[in-house]
């Protein structure tokens, strides 16, 4: 199941524990990342940012006691804060390959500097997280 399906059950209420599970098949441990697709050499950084946002929506909403995903969450975390370390914080790619370990754009169209206020973002809500201020954000970390 698609994981913006399973973070709208989830957000309605519905009982999702049946797809849950498959949330780990999306973690490559190889990359230390959630992935959008399985195996995947590369991926573009607006999908990278959507699928970890997703995830942790989904964590933090149904499985905030699974010690195991609460792991992936924080390798992929980490992960994609080192990544933005080693490009600069410049997201104006279209994306990462992970075989090179450098950014990649196909097509100048397909550059992607909006991912850079998601990543401010995403480093902001996860630096919260780190200092324990997660189970109610304010309106400044919202």
């Amino acid at each position: 199941m698609n994981h913006q399906v399973v973070a709208g059950k989830i957000l309605r209420g519905d009982d999702v524990r049946e797809f849950t599970p498959a949330l780990g098949a999306f973690y490559s441990s190889e990359h230390s990342l959630f992935l959008n697709n399985i195996g995947q050499r590369a991926i573009e950084y607006w999908h990278l940012m959507d699928i970890t946002a997703l995830a942790g929506a989904i964590i933090r909403l149904a499985l905030s006691r699974d010690a195991a995903v609460l792991a992936m969450w924080e390798n992929s975390v980490n992960r994609i804060i080192r990544m933005a370390r080693q490009i600069g914080h410049d997201f104006n790619a279209q994306g990462y390959r992970f075989d090179k370990g450098i950014p990649y754009t196909g097509d100048p169209m397909f550059r992607q500097p909006d991912a850079t206020l998601f990543q401010a973002r995403f480093r902001d809500r996860t630096g919260a997280r780190a200092r324990g201020r997660h189970d109610k954000p304010s309106r400044h970390n919202a």
